[in-house]
C-alpha cells in the first residue's frame, strides 16, 4: 500500500498504484474549465501488461 499523493505532485516517469495495479506516469496534462474545477489527466502505462491508459483526476 503506498502514500497518498495531491494529483498536482504527479510528474512524467512517477510510479503509482492504481486499483491494485503499478502504473508509469508517461504525461500528465492540466485542463481549467470556466467557473469550475480544473482536472488532470494521466496516460499512463501498465507496468504488467504493458497496456497505456488515460485516468481522468479532479484537482
Amino acid at each position: 500500500m503506498g502514500t497518498k499523493l495531491d494529483v498536482s505532485e504527479i510528474k512524467k516517469g512517477s510510479i503509482l498504484e492504481i486499483d491494485g495495479d503499478l502504473f508509469r506516469t508517461i504525461d500528465v496534462s492540466f485542463m481549467q474549465c470556466q467557473q469550475r474545477q480544473g482536472s488532470y489527466t494521466l496516460k499512463v502505462k501498465n507496468l504488467v501488461t504493458g497496456g497505456v491508459q488515460s485516468k481522468p483526476f479532479k484537482s
